[in-house]
């Protein structure tokens, strides 16, 4: 029987759809170096992220749409049935939320899940997004350094104190903008190999990351999609290898297909609250003055001053911006394809942003592993090419030269007026003077000594050393201290034992209502308490009508005695204590649970009792119940420890977050703190007498 004969053009997809599928070959080597650098970026980053404290703006605010989506995982949402009108662009008190893309929400949700309602299921997904982003700066280094630079360029990229603030969810950006550089890093990866491997299937993958990206943080995922048409024309020019169109297609259309149908749904569904998401996406790249953008518009230099410098503390722009013209030079002289593809992504975000209105170091962070990729280069190039050691070497030491030598602030006197970042903030003018200087001389050197070996060697030995230095030691160091200078903001939950308690406790048709007058600092209190409860909170006073009219109970949360019947369950220790308010009742006694004592303080204040409990091993919660007799005042109190020196605290009443005035009258109030470990505590001190409570030492053999 004779074979079935295809038209041409069939018969020519059919041989292409069969081509043999070439999948990315990584040996025991390769594999041996990635795990040692995600062991490196575990040491890193991992210690400490189940912090209880959420920080306000980005992760505050994706936190609670995580819990929102973790109840409904197709309604994200902070307000499941708000009792009072929401409107569409109300992004920070909203019901269904719509201001970023819901691929993080639905990570932190599922792994809500399987770990249960903690910070830390979302600060997973932006620890993976920075071990993926590491394991593409390998990927993408590895062929033109090798492998021990691209290894290096990779456990560098975790080194940097700005990727440690952001995973630990502490700036303007938090897990959205690590998995976002995941994303990217991984759809530059698969576009290499897209174009190396001539492979359509490849493409299909990369369109697969690329639209994750897109349902990650929207237009700041498309770089890659840019580059690959750029690669297009690339080849047609034939300046290299570059993309066949047909493949820039499929990685277009594929990614449509990911991202294309939770957009379609939510833009039919919530109309509304869809189009003004999307005004305020798009009001980051124009905005105009009626749409919100915070205080984050800039300069058109901000990107290469404000932004690096952010991004590469201490190192500040400059070291960026070498390493990244290297990048370009090395791209053009040898024309390999990740190299092109790397420089592409850097320097296209960067032009790119630098046009845009508004302008957040989270921004750009999703190019951040391109310079690692040019780190590594130089590393492996400055032994054949000194001069980009002795830029790089002067780059380094720029911060430092700037502090020693104060002239050289008059480089900047020569920047133009329109580029007001570079003209008054030191470190980018005199910077790329240096680095010019320090080519020049560097060139001039080699001439004359004929490239004679010492020389070179030289350069290239300290500026290696430099860089090892420098990300190995130095920035390490930094982020070993950053617990404990953000030991505050890291470990202040006045909601979490609270809301815990509530989410046990509670039906599931119940609303909170805060009786409180201000939030902690760095931190939005009602959206900490719909995140650890998982019910509605408003901060106003109990709306009976407006509770029922919803089918709701109401419960009011409060840091003093108020005349209800208290909701059991709730920690001692806790910061707020809950009450049914729909049940009065006289005020109740401090909770059961708390150490009781009755001391008279000086001025118009007794302490009634205290309570502890463990935070993360090394420090503990403390509250203080203080009956007011008048309007309070300030307390110290003085930890006695075990083998350290006393620990001195001055507790202010505003510290209950009620102010104090409003304090007067209660039966008693909270005054909270982070202390020692109960364990280690032998006496406690109050007041300006030092009144001493004793404590019991705990059994021997005990921790």
């Amino acid at each position: 029987m004779r074979p079935v004969q295809l038209p041409g053009v069939l018969q020519r997809f059919r041989q292409w759809a069969e081509r043999p599928f070439e999948p990315l070959r990584l040996d025991r080597t390769d594999a041996l170096i990635l795990l040692l650098v995600c062991a490196w970026g575990l040491a890193m980053l991992a210690p400490g992220l189940g912090h209880p404290g959420m920080h306000d703006w980005d992760e505050t605010l994706h936190q609670t749409a995580a819990r929102g989506t973790y109840d409904s995982f197709f309604y994200p949402h902070f307000y499941s049935d708000p009792l009072y009108p929401v409107a569409p662009h109300d992004w920070w008190g909203a019901a269904v939320w719509l201001h970023k893309p819901i691929a993080p929400l639905w990570f932190g949700a599922t792994m809500m899940h399987l770990i249960g309602v903690t910070p830390l299921a979302m600060r997973i997904g932006a620890l993976l997004g920075q071990l993926g982003a590491a394991v593409a700066i390998y990927l993408l280094a590895r062929n033109a350094a090798g492998r021990a630079w691209a290894g290096l360029g990779a456990a560098a990229f975790l080194s940097l104190p700005f990727g440690w603030i952001l995973t630990q969810g502490l700036l303007f950006g938090d897990s959205y903008d690590c998995m976002l550089v995941g994303f990217v890093s991984l759809t530059v990866v698969l576009l290499v190999h897209t174009i190396e491997k001539d492979s359509w299937r490849w493409a299909v993958w990369t369109g697969v990351a690329l639209g994750l990206g897109h349902l990650t943080k929207t237009v700041l995922a498309l770089a890659p999609l840019g580059v690959a048409g750029v690669m297009v024309g690339l080849r047609w020019i034939r300046f290299s290898k570059g993309l066949r169109f047909t493949h820039l297609l499929i990685i277009g259309g594929v990614a449509l297909l990911v991202a294309g149908p939770w957009n379609l749904y939510a833009a039919l569904k919530w109309p509304e609250v869809y189009r003004a998401g999307m005004e305020l996406t798009f009001g980051h790249i124009e905005a105009p003055p009626h749409v919100d953008v915070g205080g984050w518009r800039r300069p058109i230099d901000a990107i290469f001053v404000e932004m690096l410098n952010n991004e590469f503390a201490p190192m500040g722009s400059i070291f960026p911006v070498v390493v990244g013209v290297w990048l370009i030079i090395r791209g053009v002289q040898r024309r390999e394809t990740a190299i092109i593809v790397t420089a592409l992504w850097l320097w296209s975000t960067w032009i790119t942003h630098s046009f845009i209105s508004v302008k957040a170091p989270g921004h750009v962070w999703n190019a951040a592993p391109a310079v690692l990729v040019a780190m590594a280069l130089i590393m492996a190039d400055t032994w054949r090419v000194p001069v980009v050691g002795a830029a790089t070497l002067m780059a380094l030491l720029t911060p430092k030269l700037i502090a020693l030598f104060p002239s050289l602030a008059a480089i900047r006197s020569f920047v133009p007026e329109k580029l007001p970042q570079v003209r008054t903030t030191p470190g980018l003018a005199e910077g790329l003077v240096l680095a010019a200087g320090a080519v020049l001389i560097t060139w001039g050197l080699l001439i004359a000594t004929r490239r004679a070996r010492p020389f070179p060697t030289t350069v290239s030995i300290c500026c290696v050393g430099l860089l090892l230095l420098t990300f190995g030691y130095e920035l390490p160091v930094i982020i070993r201290k950053k617990p404990e200078e953000h030991r505050q903001e890291l470990l202040t939950s006045y909601e979490r034992e609270l809301g815990l308690a509530l989410d046990r406790t509670l039906p599931k048709k119940a609303v909170l209502f805060q009786a409180i007058d201000h939030d902690p600092p760095r931190v939005f209190e009602i959206h900490e308490s719909m995140f650890w409860s998982g019910r509605m909170t408003y901060r106003r006073p109990v709306d009976l009508p407006a509770a029922h009219a919803k089918g709701y109970h109401a419960y009011m949360t409060s840091p003093a005695a108020e005349p209800f019947v208290p909701v059991p369950g709730v920690p001692a220790h806790a910061w707020m204590r809950a009450y049914d308010a729909e049940a009065p009742a006289s005020p109740p006694p401090i909770p059961e649970g708390a150490t009781p004592v009755d001391l008279q303080l000086e001025g118009a204040m007794r302490v009634l009792g205290f309570a502890s409990g463990p935070v993360d091993g090394k420090t503990d919660k403390w509250v203080f119940f203080i009956r007011p007799e008048g309007v309070p005042h300030g307390l110290q109190v003085t930890f006695i420890i075990e083998g350290k020196r006393p620990q001195t605290l001055q507790l202010e009443p505003e510290a209950s977050l009620r102010n104090r005035d409003r304090l007067a009258g209660v039966s008693w109030f909270i005054l909270p703190t982070l202390g020692p470990p109960r364990s280690r505590v032998r006496a406690i001190e109050l007041g300006a007498e030092r009144k001493r409570i004793t404590l019991e030492a705990p059994p021997v053999g005990s921790k």
